[in-house]
């Protein structure tokens, strides 16, 4: 179980007791089984907060959590990583986003500059995506959902600027297919982002 700020905890008795799991960054995102192999364990936490030694960014564990490995360098684009998924039926397509910088940094830089990469190879190498996507994300991008179906699947991601981009080709082309609809947001994370003039409540 990830909760942000709080770490991340593993069980070994079906929920009934918890223990904090400390050799990642506390500042827990995500957390995911993939469907394929019930034995690994990926997450997510930022490496924007935490020494170089300490497992962050996009993680892998294979002993149930008791240790974790980062698998994106620490110069990785995005080192406020947050949402992810893999595929259901391709475990090697993975995909992740998030923010440049902390949201500590977000109100004085004005921009989260966000983005989303994808990994074919199960998490051993990233590409960052950019076909169809704005040259500069100032929102950060705080949700991601898969759609899947028999022959294609198609990817959305939304941001904190209310803002939805689309794509059916594995990440290859984006269109954005809404705007403004209102903070994709985890608590007021899109307050640091609130545009001049604009209120900061919705």
């Amino acid at each position: 179980m990830a909760v942000e700020v709080g770490g991340f905890l593993r069980s070994t008795d079906g929920g009934k007791s918890w223990t904090t799991i400390d050799n990642i960054n506390p500042d827990a995102h995500r957390v995911l089984i993939p469907v394929n192999d019930p034995t690994k364990l990926y997450g997510t936490a930022p490496t924007t907060n935490c020494g170089p030694e300490t497992p962050a960014g996009f993680c892998v564990s294979s002993d149930g959590g008791v240790s974790w490995k980062s698998m994106t360098p620490r110069d990785f684009r995005i080192g406020y990583v947050d949402p992810f998924f893999v595929h259901p039926k391709d475990p090697n397509l993975l995909f992740v986003a998030g923010a440049k910088t902390g949201p500590g940094t977000w109100r004085n830089l004005h921009t989260a500059d966000a983005r989303v990469a994808r990994s074919r190879d199960g998490d051993k190498t990233w590409d960052i995506l950019s076909g169809g996507l704005p040259e500069h994300i100032r929102a950060n991008i705080e949700g991601m959902a898969m759609d899947v179906w028999n022959g294609g699947y198609a990817i959305f991601a939304g941001t904190t600027d209310g803002d939805v981009f689309y794509s059916d080709d594995e990440g290859e082309h984006w269109r954005t297919i809404i705007k403004g609809i209102g903070p994709v947001s985890k608590s007021h994370d899109y307050v640091n982002l609130a545009l001049e003039g604009q209120a900061a409540h919705h």
